[in-house]
């Protein structure tokens, strides 16, 4: 039996090169016009490679993300602390390993915090996973959510977060959560 990611390849007697991942399942398909029968096996090996690769970019859905936990960790002048909690939700047949994570943080569209988490774990197939991120804010950013609030010009806060988890695959993979909070006059 063969293992995660195992590419199995071969020529037809007509040229047809045919290329089968056996996880997740993925069949791809090139016709070659004979020429397959005469190829070097290096370059169809190759060939194989690359449409399995090209293939898993394809496959895979983008993360479900929510934001689980939003607390303030440490309150001072010129610089804020939050530790926050995305629950992040793989809908892919395939597990997704990460090695540190990345988010952004914009309040009522204008950017508010960055976050880091050093985290490292797996998404399960079909499964999910919370991660733990400490991000920072600057006083201009709360200063700036306050006089919104107090001057009326807001009735909440929505909310907008993007991040990347790093490790699993080029690029990492991306995750975004968007929300709203409405609160009543006076509250803040």
């Amino acid at each position: 039996m063969a293992g995660k990611g195992t590419l199995r390849a071969r020529v037809d007697r007509d040229g047809t090169l045919r290329v089968r991942r056996l996880q997740p399942s993925l069949e791809a398909t090139m016709h070659f016009s004979g020429l397959a029968r005469f190829a070097n096996p290096a370059a169809v090996a190759a060939a194989a490679i690359l449409v399995s690769a090209c293939a898993s970019l394809i496959l895979r859905e983008p993360l479900n993300a929510t934001l689980s936990s939003f607390a303030p960790a440490e309150l001072g002048v010129f610089e804020q602390r939050y530790d926050i909690r995305m629950r992040l939700q793989n809908p892919n047949d395939a597990d997704l390993a990460f090695d540190g994570a990345t988010l952004n943080l914009e309040i009522n569209g204008k950017a508010f915090a960055n976050g880091v988490s050093a985290e490292k774990g797996v998404v399960p197939r079909f499964g999910e996973t919370v991660i733990s991120f400490s991000a920072v804010s600057g006083l201009g950013g709360i200063l700036r959510q306050v006089g919104d609030y107090q001057s009326g010009a807001r009735q909440g806060f929505s909310y907008r977060i993007t991040g990347r988890l790093h490790g699993s695959g080029p690029g990492g993979t991306p995750f975004e959560s968007a929300g709203e909070f409405k609160l009543a006059p006076g509250n803040f």
